[in-house]
């Protein structure tokens, strides 16, 4: 009996009750075992340490961003500022425009209709969460009928032609006035944004980031990445990286105030043009929707420590299925006649997002953590395989376990145990 312990505690061997087991190194000279167990641990190291942390960053602390946009939107002018006095347009004449039915030359579009022109301060029509970019407008009138306070009404107000004769019979409604839009591919939209991370640990504005885009096709298949070319402003300091500026007529390009797009540009990373049938028409006279994506992202590929300061952002376009897009809204009201107006044309939504990364000892504990776990479980498999399944598994159980046992005068015995 050991000083103080006694040698059983109700009928239980204490030298039992209290053994304490430690690990045990097995040296098997098998080279199918050992490559195994050499495969698998370093697939494991592969995967957790070269590609999650050192090429993906899965060690850093992820945060989502927040972000704040705005839009403003111009007519086609001849590189110059529509607010000064001598500022001209840069319209194309209807003749030349395969969709105008005053067209002229030998390649008319599928659909072809009166064009007018527009300025950006007539046409953008801002819906919940969105910017209408009319393509196409049809004009009713309308006559009222019924007074507010009649006592009996079958219809308010009735469709009249632009003689003020009532329409009659079935069917739709005939508009007094429609047009295309003219140009309207060579519109262009200036998008000033920025973000801000949830945890308010960085902010940054788009005229000190790098910015790009993404061409796709209509199925956001096969994409191609840009740089967005800097015309002006505090992108000219940006160090440069090799990558060459896209010199294409409508290539995206950045100034102080933000990022300017043609509508012809945004549609074509999309992978869509306004001739593409959709329902009863085109896109062009039926309207259509886009969602534009700005995603964030301060990534470092292999790098364990550094990250994008300050990130990056790239620009991305998809599609919405819809038949058709417009909106209708009363244009004009005197007396007892009213104006209504149906605006086809371009949804246009715009999305934030993005991960930014932040070096954090915790997170990266723990994807250590679990890398030596993983590499435990590769010792456990190899263990089952050499255990169970290969032909020698008896020797090796003899081998991979032994119990020493000591006796009342401290005399060790050691015997091979079948685990």
């Amino acid at each position: 009996m050991e000083k103080g312990i006694p040698d059983s505690i109700c009928g239980v061997d204490t030298h039992q009750l209290f053994q304490y087991e430690t690990p045990t190194i097995t040296v098997i000279n098998h080279r199918p075992l050992g490559l195994t167990r050499m495969i698998l641990m370093i697939g494991i190291f592969l995967y957790i340490v070269v590609y999650s942390m050192w090429y993906q960053g899965s060690h850093f602390k992820i945060t989502d961003v927040s972000g704040m946009n705005r839009l403003q939107w111009q007519e086609p002018v001849m590189q110059c500022n529509p607010m000064k006095i001598d500022c001209n347009a840069n319209y194309t004449d209807l003749a030349d425009l395969p969709y105008c039915e005053s067209y002229t030359g030998k390649h008319p579009a599928t659909e072809q209709f009166r064009c007018g022109y527009f300025e950006a301060w007539e046409l953008p029509i801002t819906m919940p969460g969105a910017v209408l970019v009319p393509t196409k407008f049809a004009k009713y009138k309308q006559v009222e009928v019924c007074d507010i306070h009649v006592e009996s009404c079958s219809r308010k107000y009735k469709f009249v032609d632009d003689d003020g004769n009532e329409q009659t019979g079935e069917g739709k409604a005939e508009p007094v006035y429609g047009s295309f839009v003219a140009n309207v591919e060579d519109f262009t939209l200036m998008i000033d944004h920025n973000f801000r991370t949830t945890s308010g640990s960085q902010a940054h504005d788009d005229d000190v980031m790098q910015g790009y885009f993404e061409t796709c096709d209509v199925n956001g298949d096969n994409c191609t990445k840009q740089k967005i070319k800097c015309v002006k402003g505090r992108c000219k300091d940006f160090p440069s990286d090799g990558e060459p500026e896209p010199d294409f007529p409508d290539a995206p390009f950045s100034i102080d105030d933000g990022d300017v797009f043609s509508v012809r540009r945004l549609m074509s990373m999309a992978g869509i043009t306004m001739e593409d049938l959709v329902g009863e028409g085109t896109r062009r006279s039926r309207g259509f929707a886009i969602v534009v994506d700005i995603t964030y992202d301060n990534s470092y590929p292999f790098s364990f420590y550094s990250v994008k300061d300050p990130p990056e952002y790239t620009f991305s376009v998809s599609t919405r299925d819809f038949d058709e897009f417009k909106h209708s809204f009363v244009y004009s009201k005197k007396g007892k006649e009213r104006s209504l107006m149906k605006a086809y044309g371009m949804d246009i939504r715009l999305i934030q997002g993005g991960e930014i990364r932040e070096f954090d000892v915790v997170t990266c504990l723990v994807m250590l953590t679990a890398t030596l776990t993983l590499l435990a479980l590769a010792d456990t498999a190899t263990n089952i395989l050499a255990l169970n399944f290969m032909p020698d598994r008896a020797a090796y159980r003899s081998a991979m376990k032994h119990e020493v046992k000591v006796d009342d005068n401290n005399n060790l015995s050691k015997e091979s145990t079948d685990p």
